[in-house]
């Protein structure tokens, strides 16, 4: 809490009723990006694997092959600037979570595994800064199991990886984006409110064929998902241009 220019190496929490890694933000002390560095960290059967809580003195930390594995929540984020490289929220109940807070989300994930969590994989929910995940894994076990979830949140961007889960969108979700994926199975779909919020380009499957969700443009997917019909008024001349 409050501390900034640390290390922290291979800590395996275990069975914690509460956190096995809590991150509180404490009084800043500057320069930015002069937070904590994680490395090899492991928590097992804890309510909640890992938690940062909004504040600035909580941002810009980092996590390198940081693991969650039997947890209730296995990683919740609610400061800004966190980035994760490799590691693991596997077999939890609630895999990856960003919440909303005080200058919430505008982090990434690098390589990092969202795999058979029971309840959810990863949730965006109140995150309106926008993340970024880059080459992420994200396996379900059934179609409604698992779930990519996208609620009240902005600019959720999954770049790459290999995705089979079902995606949600729901809330007040806009202008989010999955693009050059590998869609190896069955089970990711896309449902929800929102559905027509979120922007797929260039997703393939193993064959090498195109995903049948991808988007020719992003006008197509407004009109192809959204909920009513979209029609012109009568008179009105459409314009189409490919600038």
């Amino acid at each position: 809490k409050g501390c900034n220019r640390y290390k922290v190496y291979n800590v395996l929490a275990a069975n914690m009723y509460g956190w096995g890694i809590k991150i509180d933000p404490g009084t800043y002390v500057a320069p930015y990006a002069d937070q904590g560095k994680f490395f090899g960290c492991t928590s097992y059967n804890c309510y909640y694997g890992l938690e940062g809580t909004p504040g600035t003195g909580a941002e810009f930390c980092e996590f390198h092959g940081y693991t969650s594995v039997l947890c209730t929540y296995g990683t919740v984020v609610e400061a800004g600037n966190w980035q994760f490289l490799g590691g693991h929220d596997v077999q939890n109940v609630n895999g990856f979570t960003l919440l909303g807070g005080s200058n919430n989300s505008h982090g990434m994930c690098v390589g990092r595994a969202f795999n058979h969590n029971s309840s959810y994989n990863f949730r965006a929910n109140g995150a309106t800064n926008g993340w970024v995940n880059v080459g992420c894994n994200a396996y379900a076990d059934s179609l409604i199991l698992g779930y990519i979830w996208i609620t009240d949140s902005t600019g959720i961007t999954w770049i790459g990886g290999n995705v089979d889960s079902p995606i949600l969108m729901d809330g007040t979700s806009t202008y989010c984006k999955l693009s050059n994926a590998n869609i190896p199975g069955t089970y990711t779909t896309i449902s929800g409110a929102r559905a027509q919020y979120l922007q797929v380009e260039n997703c393939y499957t193993p064959s090498g064929g195109q995903w049948s969700y991808n988007d020719p443009a992003f006008c197509y997917v407004l009109a192809n998902r959204a909920s009513s019909t979209q029609t012109a008024a009568g008179g009105a001349t459409i314009v189409f241009n490919n600038a």
